[in-house]
């Protein structure tokens, strides 16, 4: 098991630190990741914030133009990519979407279960 500071070393030295691409499905999913691994260092906050900036999209970046904290940052990343209205939309255009694979109907009614699961969970 690592200590803060071994873990520390090993992650600035192989860069694991997670990357963000943009989607609104997996914005809480990245920061519950980057928090669990990237905040427990206890890096210095300009450096994390750094690191941040290298593993989000542009859009996100350009958000951060001129930003000091990361507190400031986790606050703009939210409003930016925890739309409540456009993540309910895309939801929905996935469940509308789902394709099943299965061609008996019980497995068709699991197979449907468990996206509409994971689209909670998402969501």
């Amino acid at each position: 098991m690592y200590s803060n500071a071994s873990f520390g070393k090993f992650l600035l030295r192989n860069r694991q630190e997670p990357s963000f691409n943009g989607d609104e499905l997996e914005y809480t999913e990245w920061k519950k990741k980057w928090t669990s691994i990237v905040s427990v260092i206890k890096a210095p906050p300009s450096y994390e914030l750094d690191l941040m900036k290298e593993n989000i999209p542009e859009e996100g970046k350009k958000r951060l133009y001129n930003c000091e904290s990361l507190t400031q940052a986790w606050n703009i990343l939210d409003s930016v990519f925890q739309d409540e209205n456009l993540i309910a939309q895309k939801l929905k255009c996935k469940l509308r979407n789902v394709k099943l694979k299965a061609s008996e109907e019980h497995d068709q009614v699991k197979e449907l279960y468990l996206e509409v699961d994971y689209l909670v969970k998402i969501g």
